[in-house]
């Protein structure tokens, strides 16, 4: 219920933005809403797919982790500070970077964290804490691809990496084209990645198919099939819900440049997710976020763009249904339900 709670506090203040569109009341509510993750992610007990992992790390500090996380961690630990003290600061740190970016390169900021905390938030900050960590310096980082200083660049790279090895994915936007693709090529580009998809995953049901002991196994593993599949085409819909949106009503908004190269990043993203999930969830997830995580960005600029108020709205709807519609699903899982350390949730 937490979660439903904060999102419909971060929809009141996303709708007030896009009505009134006043930077300076913007800048306030994007700061209080900060302050209300961190201190949902900094105060939880027990909530979290990796929780007890992550907090067994703490106390055991064991070897095999990334230095940069390894460090921290056992830093921490050594001083016999409160395991909740260490994630309010490496939470602090993590949400910090990431308003600075929402901050420097959304016009419209709060529908964007509205949409982080729906999606990314809960699934890294909540679970995955050193990839959001690394997701976090990348997105800080980018300002350096920006201006093109990319010696800065890959230093924020290797200092992602040292939170979680994963990030080192992100040098590839410095190969992105900045300026706006042909919708005939985003159509190519995007069947091309959904066909390879098919091939690989046809190659590997194959060598399954001829390498499996038992037909027990084998029915079992259909089933797994399944679920995968069908994760993989909700997760492709979602994704895909940015870029149509982009490409029907972002006609003004591509006619600024950082628009269309973050659209751009996006769309790799995406590709990335729609090449690697079915083979593997998780390699297909956490590739791929550290482009999709600009759709935090178009949202906002998106509506932004746009000076019929239907559509402001119309826009808004569809962001607010799809950050919903994650809440939910959090608000349902087991693994994420909510214990604050003062027992008071």
């Amino acid at each position: 219920m937490i979660y439903l709670l904060i999102g419909f506090l971060f929809i009141v203040f996303s709708f007030q933005e896009v009505n009134k569109n006043n930077p300076k009341s913007s800048l306030h509510t994007l700061v209080f809403s900060c302050v209300v993750m961190w201190l949902l992610a900094g105060l939880r007990s027990g909530t979290g797919t990796d929780w007890y992992n992550y907090y067994n790390i703490y106390i055991e500090k064991p070897d095999g982790l990334e230095i940069g996380y390894t460090f921290l961690n056992n830093l921490f630990s050594d001083l016999n500070i409160h395991y909740n003290l260490f994630l309010l600061i490496i939470n602090g740190f993590a949400i910090l970077l990431m308003y600075k970016f929402i901050k420097r390169n959304a016009y419209i900021g709060i529908i964007g964290l509205l949409i982080f905390f729906s999606d990314s938030f809960l699934y890294f900050n909540l679970s995955g804490v050193r990839q959001a960590i690394a997701i976090s310096i990348v997105c800080f980082g980018f300002k350096y691809v920006l201006s093109k200083e990319y010696v800065k660049f890959i230093l924020i790279i290797v200092l992602a990496c040292s939170f979680h090895l994963s990030s080192f994915i992100f040098v590839f936007v410095c190969f992105i084209p900045r300026y706006k693709l042909s919708l005939k090529f985003i159509v190519i580009v995007l069947v091309t990645a959904v066909l390879f998809n098919i091939l690989l995953q046809s190659i590997s049901d194959f060598i399954t198919l001829f390498t499996l002991k038992n037909s027990e196994f084998y029915i079992n593993q259909q089933v797994y099939e399944f679920n995968i599949v069908t994760a993989y085409y909700i997760g492709a819909i979602k994704r895909s819900v940015i870029i149509f949106l982009c490409l029907i009503y972002g006609e003004k908004m591509f006619k600024n440049s950082n628009s269309r190269y973050l659209f751009n990043i996006y769309l790799l993203g995406f590709v990335i997710y729609l090449v690697l999930y079915k083979i593997s969830p998780d390699i297909g997830t956490r590739l791929s976020v550290y482009f999709t995580i600009f759709e935090i960005i178009l949202a906002g600029n998106l509506i932004y763009f746009n000076n019929k108020i239907s559509v402001k709205l119309f826009l808004f709807f569809i962001f607010v249904s799809m950050a919903c519609y994650k809440l939910f699903g959090y608000m349902n899982n087991d693994r994420y339900e909510y214990y604050l350390i003062f027992n008071l949730f």
